[in-house]
């Protein structure tokens, strides 16, 4: 129930719209990340991936870290387009009953950088 309510408050998933990569010409409204920012590892053999979302026309921004390895991975954060703190809304790998968090009950997430446990999902939501 709670991942539905988070996905109807998040306008930018409500979106009909084809998402482009920021790339060196551009900022798109997805960027891809791996354990560092902007440093995705398409390689074979990689297990991790993180991609942020950021769209002028939503008042949020969404980032999402993926760990499909089974030994914890720890994800250095990229800085929100807006310059505004991420909350961690969702943690696929804390107690049950306890992993999704809406927005406005969120508390800024002051690290830096984010350690998530095998086969978990991490999403921050900043703004909005």
């Amino acid at each position: 129930k709670g991942l539905i309510r988070l996905t109807q408050e998040l306008g930018i998933l409500q979106s009909n719209t084809f998402w482009t990569a920021t790339n060196p010409d551009r900022r798109g409204e997805i960027s891809w990340h791996g354990l560092l920012p902007d440093r995705p590892d398409w390689t074979p053999t990689s297990r991790v991936l993180a991609f942020s979302l950021a769209d002028p026309a939503y008042p949020q921004e969404i980032l999402a870290l993926l760990n499909a390895g089974r030994e914890p991975a720890v994800f250095t954060l990229p800085r929100a387009v807006s310059g505004l703190p991420w909350k961690l809304v969702v943690d696929t790998a804390a107690p049950e009953g306890t992993g999704v968090t809406p927005p406005a009950e969120a508390g800024p997430f002051r690290a830096a950088a984010k350690s998530l446990g095998p086969h978990a999902i991490a999403v921050f939501v900043a703004g909005g």
